[in-house]
């Protein structure tokens, strides 16, 4: 399977081009034609990006499942809860041991994308 960081390009650099046909609906293909053009992208460069990035949400989303199925929050909880009835941990603790690395990815990700941008005006973000 591949990684969530792979690159499919070959590691020489080589490669050969070969087409590929699609089969959809035409409002479908003219939604693709727009995302397209907005990122200033032809079609097939569009649906490489695409094919690309949806592989590594498919990676990263099957790796958040532990093997029993379980999200990788439930299963974050599961780990924190104590065995021992005398040691339960009060649910305001366990909410705010559960949400802070997420509270932290999501300021991280606010930081550092250059699309996202902040308005002290309406005390909120949004997109550039």
């Amino acid at each position: 399977m591949i990684g969530p960081n792979a690159d499919p390009e070959p590691a020489d650099g080589t490669g050969e081009q070969v087409k590929l046909t699609l089969s959809m609906y035409r409002y479908q293909r003219e939604w693709i034609e727009d995302r397209a053009d907005e990122r200033d992208m032809n079609l097939s460069e569009y649906m490489r990006t695409v094919v690309t990035a949806g592989e590594r949400q498919l990676v990263a989303i099957e790796s958040l499942a532990d093997e029993d199925g379980r999200g990788e929050i439930e299963a974050d909880i599961v780990e924190r809860l104590p065995e021992d009835e005398s040691e339960a941990i009060d649910p305001d603790e366990l909410l705010e041991e559960t949400l802070t690395p997420i509270r932290d990815t999501v300021y991280t990700i606010l930081k550092t994308n250059s699309r996202i941008e902040y308005s002290p005006q309406h005390e909120g973000y949004y997109l550039e």
